[in-house]
């Protein structure tokens, strides 16, 4: 069995601290217009190949984008558009089965596949515990139920966390949890709606400097 994640909470540079880990995969909106996120994802990398030099350090992007300026869905521009001009009802019902359709057709297929057993999945960086119509939510939660199938050990890093979860957000969002080792979230804001929104969760989390603060 892999050894579970265990995570250094004095260590301001390093994001997660794992034993002998095969293979470790940093996931996020890693390759999303705001460069900010790269940069963030890039950071963590730096960091975990610095520590794991003879570890292979992954990039997994949640909208399954594959490198820098790729667009991860055709037309965006205008759906957008629609979208903007359209009833809160229709703007909801829209997006609603396009996250569903994007989530069988593109995510689970590629998720199926790409994890193994011996991997450390890190989740981090940006603000990705935050519900706009299920979306982190929902890819959250498939992410990482393929990646605890496969036998992987998981855990949030430094992560944003909103208010205002819905109900089923809040159900996924837990799920999420209960199948990390260990979790950050980046400031006290985010700690203080982690802990009102899942009260009863199980680990124990703290507050880790955002990874993009190494980009010195």
């Amino acid at each position: 069995n892999t050894p579970p994640i265990s995570v250094h909470p004095a260590d301001t540079e390093s994001t997660v601290i794992v034993a002998n880990p095969a293979r470790i995969v940093v996931c996020g909106v890693v390759y999303a217009a705001n460069l900010g996120d790269g940069v963030i994802a890039e950071c963590m990398s730096y960091v975990l190949k610095k520590h794991w030099p003879d570890t292979p350090v992954h990039h997994l992007d949640l909208s399954t984008r594959e490198n820098y300026g790729e667009t991860a869905v055709t037309g965006k521009s205008l759906i957008l558009a629609i979208l903007r001009n359209s009833p809160k009802f229709i703007n909801n019902a829209i997006v609603s089965v396009g996250l569903k359709v994007f989530l069988m057709r593109k995510a689970a297929p590629a998720w199926a596949e790409f994890f193994k057993l011996g991997d450390v999945l890190v989740v981090g960086g940006g603000h990705l515990l935050s519900d706009f119509n299920l979306n982190f939510p929902s890819k959250l939660e498939l992410l990482t139920r393929f990646a605890k199938i496969s036998g992987a050990n998981l855990g949030l890093h430094a992560v944003g966390v909103s208010s205002g979860w819905s109900k089923r957000a809040i159900m996924l969002f837990d799920k999420v949890l209960a199948r990390c080792s260990a979790a950050s979230v980046r400031d006290e804001k985010s700690f203080a709606n982690l802990k009102q929104q899942l009260p009863s969760v199980t680990l124990k989390p703290w507050i880790a400097r955002d990874p993009g603060y190494l980009a010195h």
